[in-house]
């Protein structure tokens, strides 16, 4: 019997941190293949043979593959004073597919980040393109050029990048060499449905943020080098020959971006105007007309109908008069509100409220009614629509009420052609047949008259029951219902009416300025009482119109809470994220935001909410400080790790935060060991400096999204 058994045998290091992750695959490698031969049960034969090969990484070049989004991103300009430049990998072993030679054994990634201002740039600031075999060539004897190890003859053709900077600028910019690591991180995923292999990303940042220089107005450009540090070790140990001073790195990837000084409205800023301007308000943050000083017999009147949300506009009447009346918007500052008066209006006119005390007008459901009645006649199909539904309910009316309610019989002949009867006319004589037919097409006739109802009548016991007949369900949700009834939900949902109609006065609304308000479900009402009142020129019209009224309402929501927020953060972010939470803690159900003009954005809720939160978008990952200079610590260990540290305070707990100002020099190089030890002395269970891992260090300085509260004042 023959057996061939194979046996692969690995001598190499595949990686330096994880030597059974199959993503690491760089390195040494020996395949043994053994043949085992078995005959009679003597004892097997074995042949073996040995080969050795080598699996190489990315060594002066990256395949466009391995690289994921970077930020800030390629040739982007904004406010990046506060960030750490940072890029990310699609391979989570890249940055250790490759060992480099330290005296100490310490293993280090061996690519870094290394940013340089315009000012600073090597020549424009694009590397170098050469050959691997010229790279290698020393052409100075104060220039370091790294040895490159492991190459290959067919190598020293290909094409790379490179860039030379002085040794001064290595020094100061370049990480120091115990704290490189912490600036390189991999995550990995495993998915462990019907998938046993692993996924995951590498990133590693920079540790100096893009400050601009005060001279620029305009901000500064900035490069980011991704440079390789095998051969460097001399250079970052500090072991180089006295002549040097220009030191040449293999650049294999670089980007470019516009750093702006800062101006005063970055999101953090903006929000915390916001917030201090909510709470220096001497009233409220509600949507209503600003506190005025008001004095004579007439002020507690004036007081409380602009507390209650009106604004007193210029009225001109129908017969050219001009007074003062008052208005009030869908959006109410007040939790009671008014009732619908019981009598029914079919007209503008019905619909305005007269104040006989003081003789002014209240127009505000004139004013919806009028709204509605104008964006209806603005879409043709509405107003072809709602005729068509109107008269179909009209038709179903008139057969189901106006018609005799007595045997369907078309003509006389169809009830009078029995078989008796017409044996017995066959036996009659043409006299006496058109006799007996003559005298009973009148009796016929007369009981017709007599059981049909009268038309005027009836309609107005229809219209003075005020009862919705029971119409059939094939009239309910047919085209022209449909189409009604949704561009109505559409109408409502995406509050399409003039800003004008919500904020009549924009004292009620300035700048950086945020305010609450309730919506008004009658105002609501007689904005569809305007659409449907289109083409009604009957009382029974308007009957009808009962029915097309409850229809069109059930298909609408009803928000009972919202806030309109004028700002510059609705502009500059416009992915802004808005929360409601009730006092229970639950969600209030917050509608998508609704962007009425550039700086101006509206927001409804389904539940009224406790408190509102507004977050800043974050599309990817961003590290750094806060705009303050500051960092939000997160716990490191235990089941709260990743979580915000926060610590009590007089008004509630509040995130702990650690100013590292002093950490960072005058061209924006962080001190790593020195923000380590604030890091530490504040964050509870954190190990020591010399226990401090790559995923401590960039938990902490994961810049999360800034976000504000602001409490409802119920």
């Amino acid at each position: 019997m023959y057996k061939l058994r194979t046996k692969i045998m690995d001598s190499g290091n595949i990686s330096m941190y994880d030597t059974q992750n199959p993503l690491l695959t760089a390195g040494r490698y020996e395949l043994t293949a053994v043949h085992e031969i078995d005959y009679d049960n003597d004892s097997p034969i074995l042949a073996e043979t040995k080969k050795v090969f080598h699996v190489k990484g990315a060594q002066y070049a990256l395949e466009s593959e391995s690289l994921a989004p970077m930020h800030p991103p390629e040739k982007s300009k904004g406010d990046f004073g506060h960030v750490l430049p940072h890029l990310t990998f699609a391979k989570p072993g890249l940055l250790w597919e490759r060992e480099l030679k330290l005296s100490n054994g310490d293993k280090l990634p061996w690519l870094s980040l290394l940013l340089l201002r315009e000012d600073e740039w090597p020549g424009n600031g694009e590397p170098q393109t050469t050959t691997v075999g010229q790279f290698r060539q020393q052409t100075n004897h104060s220039l370091f050029v790294p040895e490159l190890e492991d190459l290959q003859d067919d190598e020293l053709d290909a094409n790379c990048r490179f860039i030379e900077i002085s040794l001064e600028q290595f020094n100061e910019f370049m990480p120091e060499i115990d704290t490189m690591h912490l600036y390189a991180g991999a995550r990995i995923n495993s998915d462990t449905v019907g998938k046993p292999e692993k996924k995951g990303i590498s990133v590693i940042n920079a540790h100096r943020f893009p400050i601009t220089s005060d001279s620029k107005k305009e901000g500064n450009q900035f490069c980011v080098y991704l440079v390789s540090l095998e051969g460097l070790e001399p250079c970052l140990e500090g072991s180089l020959q006295p002549q040097i001073d220009r030191v040449r790195m293999m650049c294999l990837y670089h980007w470019k971006f516009t750093a702006l000084p800062e101006n005063g409205e970055s999101f953090r800023e903006l929000l915390e105007k916001l917030i201090n301007s909510s709470n220096e308000e001497t009233r409220d943050n509600w949507l209503r007309y600003p506190e005025t000083i008001l004095e004579g017999s007439a002020e507690d009147y004036l007081q409380q109908r602009l507390s209650d949300g009106y604004v007193p506009l210029i009225y001109h009447t129908i017969s050219g008069e001009e007074t003062l009346a008052w208005y009030r918007s869908p959006f109410v500052p007040v939790k009671d509100i008014p009732a619908i008066p019981s009598k029914e209006t079919f007209t503008l006119s019905e619909s305005m409220i007269y104040d006989a005390e003081h003789g002014i007008f209240d127009l505000s459901w004139s004013v919806a009614m009028n709204l509605g009645r104008l964006l209806a006649l603005s879409n043709g199909s509405v107003a072809i629509n709602l005729m068509k539904w109107r008269k179909q309910l009209t038709d179903y009316i008139s057969s189901q009420y106006l018609a005799p309610k007595i045997d369907p019989v078309e003509t006389f002949e169809q009830g009078f052609r029995s078989l008796w009867a017409v044996q017995v006319t066959n036996a009659m004589d043409y006299e006496a047949l058109h006799y007996v037919q003559t005298v009973k097409r009148r009796s016929w006739r007369r009981d017709r008259r007599s059981a049909r109802a009268h038309p005027i009548k009836k309609i107005k016991e229809i219209i003075g029951s005020k009862e919705i007949p029971d119409f059939d369900e094939h009239l309910i949700m047919n085209d022209p219902s449909t189409y009604v009834i949704n561009w109505a939900k559409q109408t409502t949902d995406q509050v399409a009416i003039p800003i004008a109609n919500m904020v009549p006065i924009e004292s009620m609304l300035p700048m950086e300025r945020i305010r609450f308000f309730r919506s008004d479900p009658h105002w609501l009402q007689f904005f569809i009482e305007g659409v449907i009142s289109i083409g009604v020129q009957t009382q029974f019209d308007a009957h009808v119109n009962r029915y097309i009224k409850n229809m069109v309402s059930q298909g609408i929501d009803h928000s009972s809470f919202g806030l309109l927020l004028r700002s510059a953060l609705v502009s500059g972010w416009p992915a802004l994220k808005i929360k409601g939470t009730s006092t229970s803690g639950d969600d209030a159900g917050a509608y998508e935001p609704i962007r009425l003009q550039e700086q101006i954005m509206l927001t409804l809720f389904r539940d009224i909410p406790n408190q509102i939160t507004i977050t800043e978008p974050q599309e990817s990952l961003s590290f750094g400080m806060n705009d303050n200079k500051t960092i939000t610590l997160r716990y490191i260990t235990g089941t709260q790790a990743g979580d915000i540290v926060m610590k009590p305070g007089p008004t509630g707990e509040k995130p702990v935060t650690v100013d590292i100002e002093d950490c960072i020099s005058l061209k924006g190089v962080l001190n790593t060991k020195k923000c380590i030890e604030k890091f530490v002395k504040e964050i509870p269970g954190a190990p020591s400096e010399d226990l401090w891992q790559p995923t401590h260090h960039t938990l902490q300085l994961l810049n999360g999204a800034d976000q504000g509260c602001f409490d409802i004042p119920i």
